[in-house]
C-alpha cells in the first residue's frame, strides 16, 4: 500500500517510516499537512497517515476536510485517513469519516489502524 505520511517531528516521522516499512507499505513523507495536498496533486496514494498538528496552519482535520469536501479532491474523495493526535478528536474524525489515532500509540495500534482504514476501502462490514 502506498502511504502518504504527514509528522512535523524529524524523530517521529523516521520511526514511523521505518515501522510501515516492516509492514510491508510504501510511505512518501512530508513534514506538513499543506505539503500532503501537494503530494495528493502529484502522485497516487492509498492511505493517508497525518498527525493533527504538523507545526503549520493547517491540521490535518483540515486536510480531511478538503479532500472530502473540495470539489478538486472529488476522485480521491474516498481515501482512507488516519489522524493521530495526542488530544481527543475523534468525534471530529468519525465526521469526516477519518480513522483517529490516539498518541502515544504502539505499534498493534497503527497497524489495526491500517488494516481498519484499508476494510473501510474494500467496503467490508467493521468488526
Amino acid at each position: 500500500m502506498r502511504v502518504l505520511f504527514a509528522e512535523d517531528e524529524q524523530e517521529i516521522r523516521e520511526a514511523v517510516i521505518t515501522l510501515l516499512g516492516k509492514f510491508g507499505h510504501t510511505v512518501v513523507a512530508v513534514d506538513k499537512a499543506e505539503d500532503l495536498l501537494v503530494e495528493l496533486g502529484r502522485n497516487t496514494f492509498d492511505l493517508i497517515l497525518t498527525d493533527n498538528d504538523t507545526g503549520s496552519d493547517m491540521r490535518g482535520l483540515d486536510v480531511a476536510r478538503k479532500i472530502r469536501t473540495d470539489p478538486f479532491y472529488k476522485e480521491i474523495q474516498d481515501i482512507p485517513v488516519i489522524i493521530q493526535s495526542g488530544s481527543a478528536i475523534e468525534a471530529e474524525t468519525l465526521k469526516l469519516n477519518a480513522l483517529f489515532l490516539l498518541k502515544p500509540w504502539g505499534r498493534l495500534q497503527l497497524k489495526m489502524a491500517l488494516d481498519e482504514a484499508v476494510l473501510r476501502q474494500a467496503g467490508s462490514p467493521i468488526r
